[in-house]
């Protein structure tokens, strides 16, 4: 799957560009999103995204465009039977694209929410505007795993860098020493 995220288009739902077969070549930040949140689900797609998303837009520009399809509103002037069939169908279906996102979000890119950032205070309002338990266990699961490595791998690096200075110093041969003074 080749397409191409394009900054410069202009962020209305209506730019994407399929080729002859259907296929994806061209679409704006905005329309990825609506079209990574809908009733199709493409894994590809997601993959493919979170991989280049960043080479285009900022992390904050996405968690805002997921925020807003987290609460995309009714169609105006619906019956009640007709804004049930929206809970159920529409919305419920967003929301769940949504949690998928994100779970893969944080399984390839782990390191986009490790610090404490304002993408990462949007994930945290994210998954408490979330109203199924499950869903919020499972990316609260995922985000303190993704903290536990990241707070590992500082440890490592800040070990290895005490071993190699200490090997530094002891390689130093005493005439070095003496001629470094």
């Amino acid at each position: 799957m080749l397409f191409f995220l394009h900054r410069e288009l202009d962020e209305s739902a209506q730019n994407i560009r399929r080729g002859g077969k259907g296929e994806l070549q061209l679409a704006s930040i905005r329309k990825i999103v609506e079209l990574i949140t809908s009733k199709r689900l493409d894994a590809i797609l997601v993959k493919a995204f979170i991989i280049g998303y960043a080479a285009v837009t900022h992390i904050n520009h996405i968690m805002d465009l997921l925020l807003q399809r987290w609460n995309i509103p009714p169609p105006r002037g619906c019956s009640l039977a007709e804004f049930n069939q929206f809970l159920k169908t529409k919305l419920r279906l967003v929301r769940l694209r949504i949690v998928y996102f994100v779970r893969q979000w944080i399984s390839i890119a782990p390191e986009d929410f490790r610090v404490q950032s304002e993408a990462r205070e949007k994930l945290d309002m994210l998954i408490h505007t979330m109203q199924t338990q499950s869903w919020k266990k499972a990316l609260l699961k995922l985000l303190l795993n993704a903290d536990e490595e990241a707070k590992l791998e500082s440890e490592t690096i800040t070990k290895v860098e005490q071993q190699e200075t200490k090997q530094q110093s002891k390689s130093r041969s005493p005439i070095l020493t003496v001629l470094s003074m």
